[in-house]
């Protein structure tokens, strides 16, 4: 919920709404609605949750270099034979998709020239 209020200068607030049982103040459904604000302003709670955010990241970088020593990393022969297997596979699909569009492109010349 939007309020604006030009003289606390607290344009976004939250809205909760609070379910109790039937009572003196309830509308005679068995809940009480009542306004609950947080009083913090807009801008306080955006720069305090990008300070936090700002904090978790650093303390994840700091992380990091103790992380690096668990990684397994591949050897040159395999590397090399991934690489490889990528390349060929690579060239197959550009061959196959080339000759599909050759054959389509044939067909459609075909079939245009024999209808007019």
């Amino acid at each position: 919920m939007v309020l604006v209020s030009p003289i606390r200068h607290t344009w976004v607030r939250r809205l909760k709404l609070v379910a109790s049982v039937a009572g003196p103040l309830s509308d005679g459904r068995g809940f009480v609605t009542r306004d609950e604000f947080d009083e913090k302003p807009f801008w306080q709670g955006l720069i305090k949750d990008a300070i936090w955010g700002l904090k978790w990241l650093a303390e994840f970088l700091v992380e990091q270099p103790s992380q690096l020593k668990y990684i397994e990393w591949p050897s040159f022969q395999s590397t090399l034979k991934t690489a490889s297997l990528t390349i060929v596979l690579v060239a197959l699909l550009i061959v196959a998709l080339s000759s599909i569009d050759s054959v389509l492109v044939y067909l459609l010349a075909f079939f245009l020239r024999r209808s007019a």
